[in-house]
Order: structure tokens, then C-alpha cells, then sequence
């Protein structure tokens, strides 16, 4: 794929649960495609300050999300951007047309706009 896209073309990747794995991640730095990968709850995350806990265990008891920069996640530890730990947190509901009382967007397209939204998310 990569061979076929202009290296100016930006493109992000973005994978269920079932692909998150450090060797996907090292094909996907070494491409440089940017990902965002859905992982377990069991998932261990270190943070920058080298605190190691399980990715339920960085939710905040508020149930909002926490994004934690440069963190490592795996046994091994492999760096990636940025982990984001949080689940239902209903910021799906900010995502449907005000007409329409269903989910409008895919679970593809809300996590796009979750992506993109990362830069300007508060810390906390």
C-alpha cells in the first residue's frame, strides 16, 4: 500500500482490538503511516514517569478519558504517540445529527474524529 500512496498523502490507520501488536506497530512506524489501535483493558501502559499500570487502571473514577503522551505500552514496552484510556464514555452522543436519536457517524468515522480531536483534548 505504501507503494501505491504518495509519501506526502498522510495516512492514518485504524484497527480494532484483534491487530494491536507491537510488530504491527514497528511496520506501521516504519512505514510512516500514523495508527490508532483500539487495545484490552489488560493492556499494561507505562506512562513518561515509568508508572506501569493496566489500561482500565489509568480510567479516571470520573469515567473521562486520560491521554497519556509518549507512553509504552506491551510487556516490552514499545513507544507509541499517545495512549488514550477510557470506555463508554458517551461522547458518542456529541456525534449524531440533532434530528436523529441513533448514532449517525460509523464507529470507523467516530474514531477519526476522536483522532483528530487528541491534540486539543485537556490532559485530564
Amino acid at each position: 500500500m505504501r507503494e501505491l500512496i504518495a509519501p506526502e498523502v498522510k495516512v492514518t490507520i485504524l484497527a480494532d482490538r484483534g491487530f494491536a501488536d507491537q510488530k504491527l506497530y514497528a511496520l506501521l512506524e516504519e512505514l510512516c503511516f500514523e495508527y490508532v489501535v483500539r487495545s484490552r483493558q489488560r493492556i499494561i501502559v507505562t506512562s513518561t514517569q515509568g508508572e506501569r499500570r493496566s489500561a482500565a487502571e489509568w480510567v479516571p473514577t470520573s469515567g473521562h478519558l486520560r491521554k497519556l503522551k509518549g507512553a509504552r505500552v506491551t510487556a516490552d514496552e514499545v513507544e507509541v504517540a499517545a495512549v488514550v484510556c477510557g470506555e463508554s464514555l458517551g461522547m458518542e452522543r456529541d456525534l449524531k445529527a440533532n434530528t436523529s436519536k441513533k448514532r449517525t457517524y460509523s464507529l470507523f468515522r467516530q474514531g477519526c474524529m476522536y483522532y483528530q480531536a487528541l491534540p486539543t483534548m485537556p490532559q485530564a
